[in-house]
């Protein structure tokens, strides 16, 4: 008898397969390009006038921030610097050089698409793209005027320094604020934002011990615990960008696209490295964990099979072949199956395959994938997100080894046994949606190896910094925050403004509880459903991560413009299609005006003035720089 539907089931959208929606970002293909593309001149020399006004932007910006920047409250240290003192007298002034450069650097960014592969005219296998060594050195080009300036758009990084005071002086930085610790006199409190004056530090023991290192060696100064702070950010950075081009070569994604949109993006270098936020610890940790873990998960693959396969030709019976894995595939790993029917006559199995260093070297990086993801979480919470995915790739991988290795029992002696329903390759790669005792084995044993490092590096990282695990406790004192940018905050504050409108009270504080907590319900319900498309292998680690992350953003209680950073940098090594790039890349420049360099409300008159000065200045700049390359150049150029 036919199964009837339900009652909803017309009016209910259909879920369909975990990550089978997901996934339709990533498209299939070959989209490798040659290892040394070579560009005509004229592109090279087009590219570099490209990067010379994202340095005049960043200069701009540099020169700017000595004034508009978030100055300390009290012994301002840049004032002492060239043009500090006069362009601290100008407020208005200093911000419009940064807006203006701000705009310079954006511009020069969205018009390097075509020469990373980010636009349909050069998105063609083959197609010749800049080089990652002058992506490289753009970056750093961009980044050191950057380096130098005063801390922009946010004055969390004095929050920073006041946390890491108080984890050097030995008292417990979750006990109270700043202010109450240190007192209200102390120069570092002084300059704290009021929103966190008061208020437990919100971040992990990690991110406190870094700010407690700087803390001890720059001897309490603002000007050199802000660079300190400044170098880790950078360092994060380069370590998020060397993850994303492994990662992306893994998806099959160009490198140069992937390191322009995730690292080279104005929205990193303004507020992961000029903001100074811990995001950039947070994503160098996780990102360069996934690439290890997914790499440890290769090799034992690689032994597995190996053994498998040796063990198959004694007996005589069919081997395994050392397929490309499935860490290495942009969605799902079906395309290419582990198991393959051989010829009666196999070429023996390579000693290194099956040797067992190999399995030592694999577990080795798992468990370093997993310290330094756990670190990553211990920035901020985040980050113990990647666990999941490294997880659900090493469980697949044992179940899908296991699985190949049982159908070449030698019990069986037929090639028939090894394919009893007679299925093809694609069908028979493709996951069993019958769930089975095996599967959660796997599944189990993944998430035991995973949670038997957190608890370990936890334990570690709380002796070595000497911090208890209050962090473990005092996550959430941000949402205090109303960010008019998370959509959950918003219902909650319609309608509570709704009630109140109807003489029901004012309820808006129940209500965001209520809308907040269905937000993250509904992200982890989504990234368990991502989880579970990982280990079918519908989507890839990387892509079941970003697309993740990308839904917790949404719907978070607090969403700040970088925050979607958290997605965008592993996306780009996995996600494809011209619909995400695009999102992602007017996404990323319509955010990078919408905080004012001094991170501070300024009086509406006063915040429409600046912003109509700058688009002056931005339309005057543009006209001069045009005027002057026609001059040099020549039109056509």
């Amino acid at each position: 008898m036919a199964k009837r539907p339900g009652v909803f089931s017309g009016l209910m959208p259909r879920m369909g397969e975990p990550g089978s929606r997901s996934t339709l970002l990533h498209g299939t293909g070959n989209t490798r390009i040659p290892d040394r593309p070579r560009l005509s001149y004229l592109d090279l020399t087009r590219f570099g006038q490209l990067r010379w006004l994202g340095t005049l932007g960043t200069l701009l910006i540099s020169l700017g921030g000595l004034g508009a920047g978030a100055l300390p409250v009290i012994d301002n240290p840049y004032a002492y610097l060239p043009f500090g003192r006069l362009m601290s007298r100008m407020l208005q002034t200093s911000s419009v050089i940064v807006l203006v450069g701000v705009g310079l650097l954006v511009l020069a960014w969205v018009l390097m698409a075509p020469y990373v592969g980010a636009s349909k005219d050069k998105n063609i296998t083959g197609a010749p793209l800049i080089t990652l060594s002058t992506l490289r050195r753009t970056w750093v080009a961009w980044v050191l005027p950057i380096v130098l300036t005063a801390p922009l758009f946010t004055q969390d990084i004095y929050s920073y320094l006041a946390q890491g005071a108080i984890v050097s002086y030995g008292l417990d930085p979750y006990a109270a604020g700043p202010v109450q610790i240190l007192g209200p006199e102390h120069h570092l409190a002084r300059s704290v934002p009021f929103i966190w004056a008061n208020s437990p530090s919100p971040y992990g023991p990690i991110a406190l011990g870094i700010a407690a290192a700087i803390n001890v060696v720059t001897r309490e100064s603002i000007f050199f615990g802000v660079l300190a702070h400044r170098l880790v950010a950078v360092i994060g950075l380069m370590a998020a960008g060397w993850a994303i081009t492994k990662l992306a070569r893994r998806c099959d994604v160009r490198s140069q696209t992937a390191v322009w949109l995730g690292i080279l993006n104005p929205l990193a270098l303004l507020h992961l490295i000029g903001g100074i936020h811990n995001e950039s610890i947070m994503l160098g940790l996780s990102l360069v964990g996934m690439e290890l873990g997914l790499r440890g998960v290769d090799a034992i693959r690689e032994v597995r099979i190996g053994r498998a396969s040796a063990s198959a030709m004694q007996q005589g019976l069919p081997s395994l072949s050392t397929a490309v894995t499935d860490s290495r595939e942009g969605t799902d790993a079906t395309a290419q199956p582990t198991a393959q029917l051989k010829g009666p006559r196999q070429p023996s199995v390579p000693t290194r395959v099956t040797h067992p260093s190999i399995a030592r070297h694999g577990w080795g990086l798992i468990v370093a994938s997993g310290v330094l993801i756990s670190m990553s979480g211990m920035v901020k919470v985040t980050g113990f997100i990647a666990l999941g995915f490294v997880g659900m790739a090493l469980a697949r991988m044992t179940y899908r080894t296991e699985a190949d290795r049982l159908r070449l029992d030698t019990r069986h002696l037929s090639s028939d046994a090894v394919n009893p329903e007679g299925l093809s390759e694609a069908e028979r790669s493709r996951p069993n949606n019958k769930w089975s005792l095996s599967h959660w084995f796997h599944i189990a044993r993944a998430i035991a190896v995973q949670a038997t490092v957190l608890v370990l590096t936890a334990i570690l990282v709380g002796a070595v910094t000497g911090i208890g695990f209050g962090w473990v406790t005092g996550q959430g004192g941000a949402a205090t925050i109303r960010s008019w940018m998370s959509i959950t905050t918003d219902l909650g504050v319609i309608s509570g403004w709704a009630g109140m409108l109807l003489g029901l009270g004012d309820h808006t504080e129940m209500i965001l509880v209520i809308t907040r907590g269905i937000g993250i319900a509904i992200s982890l319900a989504f990234m368990v459903r991502m989880l579970i498309a990982t280990f079918r292998g519908t989507i890839s680690p990387v892509g079941g991560f970003g697309v993740s992350t990308f839904l917790l953003v949404v719907l978070f209680p607090v969403v700040h413009p970088w925050y979607m950073l958290w997605a965008i940098l592993p996306l780009a090594a996995w996600a494809n299609q011209n619909i995400f790039r695009y999102a992602a890349i007017g996404y990323s420049a319509i955010m990078c005006f919408f905080v004012l360099p001094r991170g501070l409300a300024l009086p509406p008159g006063t915040i429409f003035s600046i912003y109509v000065a700058s688009l002056i200045a931005f339309i005057t700049v543009i006209g001069v720089l045009l005027f002057a390359r026609n001059k040099l150049y020549g039109p056509h150029m």
